[in-house]
């Protein structure tokens, strides 16, 4: 005799002498014990799986990721242009399948599914969570971290960065233009977006003069022009390529100011005109003991 059971909200015809149906209405007396179900479950759970008659396990095994509800696997093919995904089936262990993501990144954190389409469809959830273990460098050490990994001491990792950052000063009136530049990327990123604040910046909005030019490539620069530049352009910009991590800069516009960071050519200027004064004092008296000794 055969009846439905309600299991993880859908419904499938077992017998009722089975061991999931034991499994499922077992009910436990004092403290509940933690870790892995019982292996005599476990097996049970596996045998009247296997009376379900599924076949062709490859094409029935699927990887979801739940924030954006994109299929990312199907048995062993990939279904995402973000080459760091595959799927792995280990042919020694015909029921392990394996979701493998190389170079992880902080925004691959989240859930992820483990789809089985069988009649009814079984799932398993996991939780990802991705640790920033890497070292908080200062700008001088920046450049040292980019020759080690273009020497192959590190994993080569995408990331983005600004030129000029972390602060820019404009004058008011003139063109921001900021240049962000995607390294270490196995593939060009899908797109880039910009952000004003936490706003994405609108290139056809009514302000205008606001374009985005990007050169995809080996290595991916993207433009970002805004032109006659007033105060309400100063603030946070941030670049988000879509296989990397997220690139900020602030930008100062000015109206009328002079920071340190905009008077390095009158510094530059300056310090030619100390120097023809020093060769020339000295000049003057080379000849003046010359005149002397004769």
């Amino acid at each position: 005799m055969c009846q439905r059971l309600k299991w993880f909200g859908h419904y499938m015809r077992k017998t009722e002498t089975n061991n999931t149906r034991a499994a499922i209405e077992w009910q436990p007396t004092g403290k509940r014990s933690r870790g892995r179900p019982r292996k005599r479950w476990m097996d049970g759970i596996r045998k009247d799986l296997e009376t379900l008659e599924v076949t062709n396990w490859e094409d029935r095994v699927s990887w979801i990721r739940h924030r954006d509800i994109h299929i990312l696997t199907v048995g062993a093919y990939t279904y995402t242009s973000d080459q760091r995904f595959q799927a792995i089936h280990h042919r020694s262990h015909s029921d392990q399948w394996t979701l493998h993501i190389k170079w992880a990144q902080k925004r691959d954190a989240g859930i992820y599914e483990c789809q089985v389409s069988t009649q009814p469809v079984r799932s398993i959830f996991v939780t990802l969570n991705v640790v920033d273990d890497k070292p908080q460098l200062s700008d001088s050490e920046d450049g040292l971290l980019d020759m080690m990994i273009r020497d192959g001491d590190f994993t080569k990792v995408p990331s983005a960065s600004i030129s000029g950052g972390p602060d820019i000063h404009v004058n008011e009136g003139s063109t921001i233009n900021l240049t962000c530049v995607v390294k270490f990327s196995p593939e060009p990123p899908a797109y880039i977006f910009w952000y004003h604040y936490d706003e994405v910046i609108s290139y056809d909005s009514v302000r205008g003069g606001v374009s985005v030019v990007t050169e995809k490539g080996d290595v991916t620069v993207s433009y970002l022009l805004i032109q006659d530049a007033v105060q309400a352009d100063s603030g946070k910009y941030s670049c988000n390529p879509s296989n990397a991590d997220v690139s900020s800069v602030v930008v100062h516009v000015l109206n009328g100011e002079s920071p340190a960071a905009m008077q390095t050519g009158s510094a530059g200027l300056s310090n030619s005109s100390i120097t023809i004064l020093c060769v020339m004092i000295l000049s003057w008296t080379f000849t003046r003991t010359d005149d002397q000794l004769r």
